[in-house]
């Protein structure tokens, strides 16, 4: 990368541009659910792709063989029933849980995924790896403790 952005400068403008962008885009969808804006985030999230198709075929003068068009209509329907209603419960979710909780838990997605990836698709864990993961699943094992013995030994509310 560093090497085409010594040929051509501008790179370096387009990637600190991109990189605010990012960081703009994760500021809104940690900022729109607890502010009440979590349905337009997630219609945002669910759009954009298809849009990407659009903008493609329009203005790029793409061509969409016919398996392309029916993965795109399977996209919109995802995007109608199973999508929309599991990003929306994620951020109804957002708004019931404590905010830095719900940060912790979002790890248990990439954990499982690379529990998946290692166990059923035969990917080699590295060491490297493992001083990633390995904190992180130790962190869900403490929030799994906590909740756990929070049921056991309630805490008294105050007053």
């Amino acid at each position: 990368m560093l090497q085409r952005v010594h040929r051509r400068p501008i790179l370096a403008l387009v990637l600190t541009c991109n990189g605010l962008l990012l960081g703009v885009q994760l500021w809104i969808f940690a900022w729109a659910p607890v502010s009440g804006h979590g349905l337009d985030v997630a219609l945002g999230y669910l759009l954009l792709p298809l849009i990407m198709v659009v903008v493609g075929r329009v203005i790029h003068r793409e061509h969409l063989p016919r398996l392309r068009v029916a993965a795109v209509a399977a996209a919109a329907i995802g995007v109608i029933l199973v999508s929309a209603a599991a990003l929306l419960l994620y951020l109804r979710a957002s708004e019931l849980l404590p905010f830095g909780l719900f940060g912790l838990l979002t790890y248990v997605e990439p954990v499982l995924l690379a529990v998946v990836s290692i166990t059923i698709l035969g990917e080699s864990l590295t060491p490297v790896d493992l001083l990633t993961y390995g904190p992180i699943a130790v962190a869900l094992c403490l929030l799994g403790i906590e909740n756990a013995t929070a049921r056991r030994f309630p805490v008294a509310p105050p007053g």
